[in-house]
């Protein structure tokens, strides 16, 4: 089964890079990650924080993390999808 794991994320760069780095590092390895970045100016080099998977970056006018998500749920091909804040620590056994 594959996996999306969805962020919706606004102002919270470094928060968001240490939640990219813990999601790096999962047992589960069948999984991609949508960034939706809201931010005014949209983030960069955001794959040096995911090295091991696939990351969709998805910038976007601010119009809330419910905006942001259902974005990623449209381009997404993934059986199943996670969200997550963009502020969040996960365990490596988390999915």
């Amino acid at each position: 089964m594959k996996l999306s794991v969805i962020i919706p994320t606004r102002v919270r760069d470094a928060c968001l890079r240490q939640t990219l780095e813990d999601l790096d590092v999962q047992d589960f390895e069948n999984f991609d990650v949508w960034v939706v970045d809201q931010n005014d100016q949209p983030l960069t080099n955001l794959q040096k924080n995911l090295k091991n998977h696939k990351l969709h970056h998805e910038p976007m006018p601010p119009l809330g993390s419910h905006a942001g998500r259902n974005r990623a749920i449209s381009k997404t091909d993934a059986e199943l999808c996670v969200f997550v804040d963009d502020d969040v620590r996960v365990a490596k056994n988390f999915l």
